[in-house]
C-alpha cells in the first residue's frame, strides 16, 4: 500500500483483484483508476511542458492565439508545434535539440524549449519562400552579390533581396525575431528534405552583427555540410573554448566580408572614421561591417566608432531600421 500511494508501484491486475476484495469495488474500477491517474500525469506533465515555452512573447508575436484556459494552452502549443503530445515532441524536436552544436554564451541564460520555437517559426517562415535546387557551387559565386547587400541600409529592402538571392542556390533564409530564452543569433541546418535553412534572429540589432552572423551560417552550410544543427550566440564568449568547426565558420566570415588581400590596405596608424569609410567604400561593404571586422580583430576598440553602425529596430515581427 505505501508503494501503491507514493507513487512507486502502479495496479495491475492482479493488485487490483486484492484493492477489490479488501477495499470494495470491482478489478475494472481499479484498473480504471490506474488509467485516470496515468492520464492525469500526462496532463500535469504537457501542462509544465507548455507553461515552459515563452508563451508570453509567442503570443505577442502572433505565433500562438490566446488561450482561456490551460487545456487549450496545452493544444494551441502542440498545434504550433505540429504534434499530438509531448512525448512525440520530445521524439522531434527534444531530440533534434539534444544533438544540436549550441555555441552560446556561458553568461546567457538558454532555454532550450525557446530556441525550439524560434527554430520552429523559422521553419513555419520558410514554407513561404521558394529556392531552387541546392547549388553549394551557385551560392559560392553569389557570395559577392550577397556581401554588397551590406551597403542597403534598410532591412526592408536587403532582406527580400537576401532572400531570393539564397534562394537561387537552393538556400532558405528566414529573419525570425527570438523570445525570451533564446540567445541565438543564427542556426544552419538542413531540413528533411535536403535543403539548407538559415535563420536570423537580428540579435544586437546591429548590421556588423547580423552580416558576420549570416556568413557565418552560410561557412556552417558551405563548409560542414547536412547532418548537423549549428545554434549560434556570439557573446561573451572564451575563444579558447570554440571547436574547430566555429573557427572555420568565423573565418570564413570574416575573409568574405573582409578579404585578406584588401586587409593589407588598412592604415597601421591611428585609425580615423574617414579611414573606415574609405575601406569600406574599397571593399564593397558597409562601414559597420568595416568596424565590426576591425574591433574583432584589435585595430579597434569595442568602444570604438560604434556610431558608424547601423542600427535595427523590431517593430513587431519585422525588422526595420533604428
Amino acid at each position: 500500500m505505501s508503494r501503491l500511494l507514493d507513487g512507486a508501484e502502479g495496479i495491475d491486475l492482479e493488485t487490483a483483484r486484492v484493492l477489490a476484495g479488501v477495499l470494495g469495488g470491482n478489478a475494472q474500477f481499479w484498473m480504471t483508476r490506474e488509467a485516470q491517474y496515468h492520464e492525469d500525469q500526462s496532463r500535469l506533465a504537457a501542462d509544465a511542458w507548455a507553461r515552459s515555452l515563452p508563451t508570453k512573447d509567442m503570443r505577442s508575436f502572433g505565433w500562438l492565439p490566446k488561450t482561456d484556459d490551460w487545456i487549450a494552452r496545452i493544444d494551441a502549443c502542440l498545434q504550433y508545434f505540429d504534434v499530438p503530445d509531448v512525448a512525440s515532441w520530445n521524439g522531434s524536436y527534444g531530440r533534434m535539440l539534444s544533438s544540436a552544436k549550441f555555441r552560446t554564451s556561458t553568461k546567457a541564460s538558454t532555454s532550450e524549449v525557446a530556441v525550439a520555437a524560434w527554430l520552429r517559426q523559422a521553419e513555419i517562415q520558410s514554407r513561404t519562400l521558394s529556392a531552387a535546387r541546392w547549388s553549394p557551387g551557385a551560392l559560392r559565386s553569389s557570395l559577392s552579390q550577397l556581401r554588397a547587400l551590406t551597403r542597403i541600409k534598410d532591412p526592408a529592402e536587403f532582406i527580400p533581396k537576401l532572400t531570393e538571392l539564397c534562394g537561387a542556390a537552393g538556400v532558405l533564409v528566414a529573419v525570425v525575431r527570438s523570445p525570451s530564452g533564446c540567445p541565438a543569433s543564427g542556426v544552419a541546418r538542413f531540413l528533411d528534405g535536403g535543403t539548407p535553412l538559415i535563420a536570423l534572429s537580428g540579435r544586437y540589432l546591429a548590421d556588423d552583427h547580423f552580416w558576420f552572423t549570416f556568413f557565418h551560417e552560410v561557412g556552417h552550410v558551405l563548409l560542414h555540410g547536412a547532418g548537423e544543427i549549428y545554434v549560434d550566440d556570439f557573446s561573451h564568449q572564451d575563444i579558447e573554448a570554440i571547436n574547430g568547426v566555429e573557427l572555420e565558420a568565423d573565418r570564413f566570415a570574416g575573409e568574405t566580408l573582409f578579404p585578406p588581400h584588401l586587409r593589407s590596405a588598412v592604415p597601421t596608424r591611428k585609425l580615423a572614421a574617414r579611414d573606415v569609410i574609405r575601406l569600406a567604400h574599397e571593399v564593397g561593404v558597409s562601414p559597420g561591417v568595416v568596424v565590426g571586422q576591425l574591433q574583432f580583430s584589435g585595430r579597434l576598440g569595442f568602444h570604438e566608432m560604434n556610431y558608424l553602425k547601423r542600427r535595427f529596430r523590431w517593430n513587431g515581427t519585422s525588422l526595420e531600421m533604428a
